[in-house]
């Protein structure tokens, strides 16, 4: 009766190989699946703009976050709205204790649309009225 062992979530028949060996094997058949996904995609002729976004607030767009918006059923951005030319900033104050922008997109990502600044309800003590703040004050 032959063994199956249950090793770094695949199943192994007959023999126990080693985390390193496993890796590999996962990397490999990784690197396959995205050359078999990049052959079948075809351009559309559709091209974003470049830069894809810029925030009309601040200009200072930084580290966004893309996630689907089920109820406007488009996808949403948020991201640091750094106060990039804002006047009379000194060192780091341009970055730290910028509020959280959102941008949307009807497109699938092509164009995207200034929607607003972030306005999170929560309690006091998780951070009182500036709980919106991305980076410390």
């Amino acid at each position: 009766m032959e063994t199956q062992l249950i090793f770094s979530g695949l199943i192994v028949g007959g023999t126990i190989c080693n985390a390193r060996r496993m890796k590999s094997v996962r990397w490999l058949l990784f690197l396959a699946w995205m050359a078999l996904a990049v052959s079948g995609c075809q351009t559309t002729g559709r091209i974003a703009s470049k830069p894809l976004y810029r925030d009309p607030v601040f200009d200072g767009a930084a580290d966004p976050v893309v996630v689907w918006n089920p109820q406007m059923k488009r996808w949403w951005m948020f991201y640091t709205d750094r106060r990039a030319n804002a006047p009379g900033q000194s060192g780091v104050t341009w970055v730290h204790g910028t509020p959280i922008g959102i941008a949307e997109s009807a497109d699938g990502g092509r164009r995207w649309k200034f929607v607003g600044m972030a306005q999170i309800e929560l309690p006091l003590e998780y951070g009182g009225t500036n709980i919106t703040k991305w980076a410390p004050t």
